[in-house]
């Protein structure tokens, strides 16, 4: 019973743990998602700054009558690559942090109702040294 107990409150801490780092992770999630739309909107635009800069566009034209359109081409590739990393990296986080949230999700599951299972056999443990108090008593009292 002892055993028992005490491995029932090692599962209702680590449940209500498990659960506080969930929060956390969840939170996480939430400002990556967030951090990767801004970052695919960063990519989306410096893929257009490339497109303009190859198209037949003003842009185009303009650094090409400047003299300035393959510099500003390579710069304009360059931060697009850069900015296809950021997005690489950011959902690379992000996809672990998922994983870690599906773990954590799985074992909260998994230690589900400990508080109550703790509570439970607290009751029950009681009961038994009440029982075991009023045998005892009433043992005593039929020796005198």
């Amino acid at each position: 019973m002892e055993q028992n107990l005490w491995e029932l409150r090692e599962n209702c801490h680590m449940e209500e743990t498990l659960c506080k780092k969930r929060e956390e992770l969840r939170a996480r999630r939430k400002q990556l998602e967030e951090k990767m739309l801004e970052l695919s909107v960063e990519h989306r635009r410096e893929v257009q700054n490339v497109k303009d800069l190859e198209g037949l566009t003003m842009t185009s034209i303009l650094s090409s009558l400047s003299g300035t359109k393959q510099k500003n081409l390579e710069k304009e590739q360059k931060e697009a690559e850069e900015a296809a990393l950021r997005l690489e990296e950011a959902k690379g986080v992000l996809e672990q942090v998922e994983k870690e949230l599906q773990s954590v999700d799985s074992e909260v599951r998994r230690l589900r109702g400990s508080k109550e299972k703790y509570e439970t056999a607290l009751k029950e443990k009681a009961a038994q040294m009440e029982c075991s108090c009023t045998v005892r008593k009433q043992a005593t009292e039929n020796k005198r």
